[in-house]
């Protein structure tokens, strides 16, 4: 066993405070939300255009115009298309280096309702009460 001491390894016990800041943002309205279809499958995804709408893409630029991000932002999303666009308008807007795309990000899968929500509603009944 080494014999290095606790007060070694708290390399942060001088640090008062940390300047790291993390922000979550949602896509803006996507093609999907229009047609009140759940996509939650890669695959369901790469078939259909479920990108945004031209007033998703109004919402991030409203969004990231009202933010303190700056360039030196890390950018990191899922694979979707409705979230890899959100990602690459706030990129361009920022001037920010290029996105970061990872599957640990991805929704819940939702199977069998993967579909319009009047399909599901129609099969499965309203979910009120």
């Amino acid at each position: 066993m080494s014999n290095v001491r606790v007060s070694d390894m708290n390399h942060l016990r001088d640090i008062t405070s940390l300047k790291n800041r993390y922000y979550i943002m949602r896509h803006g309205q996507s093609k999907a939300n229009l047609q009140q279809i759940i996509v939650s499958l890669p695959r369901s995804d790469s078939r259909e255009d479920y990108g945004l709408t031209e007033l998703g893409r109004e919402q991030v630029r409203a969004s990231i115009a009202n933010s303190s991000l700056t360039a030196d932002t890390i950018i990191i999303t899922s694979g979707f298309s409705r979230a890899t666009e959100t990602s690459d308008t706030v990129r361009a807007v920022l001037g920010a280096a290029e996105i970061q795309v990872t599957d640990k990000l991805r929704e819940r899968n939702f199977g069998s309702w993967e579909r319009p929500i009047t399909q599901i509603m129609k099969r499965y009944g309203t979910m009120t009460g």
